[in-house]
């Protein structure tokens, strides 16, 4: 939720649509996605090279199908 996204953000009806694409339930909040950009950042990922890391709360792990259920 950014204010580029808010306009998005206020239609609960939209939002209700992505939550339900999105295993975890519910979009990002710009401290989830700051927080893998600092560790890959820090020495901790120092080791860490040519890997795809997405910050989607599962949507690319479940091809994007509905929950089930």
């Amino acid at each position: 939720m950014t204010p580029m996204t808010a306009a998005l953000a206020s239609r609960a009806d939209l939002m209700a649509q992505f939550a339900e694409r999105i295993p975890l339930g519910r979009g990002s909040r710009p401290q989830e996605v700051a927080s893998v950009i600092a560790f890959l950042l820090s020495d901790d990922a120092s080791f860490v090279s040519g890997v795809c890391l997405p910050v989607d709360g599962g949507l690319s792990a479940s091809i994007g199908h509905p929950k089930l259920g």
